[in-house]
């Protein structure tokens, strides 16, 4: 089974999310394919742009960043990256992998920013993967975020083992309605909700596979 994560973000925002590097690597345990989408690079239309004058002049507080090196590099990729147009580039992405699933980590502060995404995806794609969400803002306000059409699932709580058997379970076509944790839609459009995952174990956590971070591209490892 193929699953994108999707991380979005304002642009300058934030360091890179344990989520999805633990997530990339308990999938692929699993056998699942997985590739990332992380919007941190671009500028998002409607929302504002985090990234300060330094980035442009590449320096870090009074230390100046070598010509040439890998961090100068990945500080132009950034500025390159600004450039782009996200929604192109998320279509080309949900083209090129055709992923099974879509799993979209959120706080408060980017839910929307994933639901404006998810919207423009829908006018441009036909057949769009069904999507589960998670993160702070799903499992504080699982009944508010239920309330957007773009939602299909959420998942709320621990997601470690939710995930693994969500996709396990829509691999081999079986019901997902009982999943511990997640959140689901009905035939009938009623929401059916499952109490949490339990919280991990000491013995769980030490299973837990050592994130992967594979593929973030370079800048998200230095800030600007």
């Amino acid at each position: 089974m193929k699953v994108l994560l999707f991380f979005p973000n304002v642009r300058g925002m934030s360091v890179i999310p344990m989520v999805i590097g633990s997530f990339t690597a308990l999938l692929k345990r699993a056998g699942h394919q997985v590739a990332t989408f992380d919007t941190s690079g671009y500028s998002i239309p409607g929302f504002r742009d985090e990234t300060v004058s330094r980035q442009e002049k590449l320096y870090f507080g009074d230390a100046k960043i070598i010509p040439g090196s890998r961090a100068a590099k990945a500080m132009e990729a950034l500025a390159q990256k600004a450039k782009a147009d996200i929604y192109t580039d998320l279509e080309a992405k949900i083209n090129g992998f055709s992923p099974d699933l879509i799993a979209i980590t959120v706080t408060d502060s980017t839910f929307l920013i994933a639901v404006q995404l998810m919207q423009e995806m829908k006018k441009r794609l036909s057949g769009l993967p069904r999507t589960v969400w998670g993160g702070v803002f799903p499992t504080f306000a699982p009944e508010l975020a239920m309330k957007f059409p773009e939602v299909d699932m959420l998942c709320v709580g621990e997601g470690e083992k939710a995930i693994v058997e969500l996709c396990q379970r829509m691999e081999r076509g079986q019901d997902i309605s009982n999943i511990r944790g997640i959140w689901s839609r009905g035939k009938d459009g009623s929401i059916i909700q499952n109490q949490p995952q339990s919280i991990l174990t000491v013995e769980e956590l030490n299973y837990l596979p050592i994130p992967d971070y594979s593929q973030f591209e370079d800048f998200r490892f230095y800030r600007p």
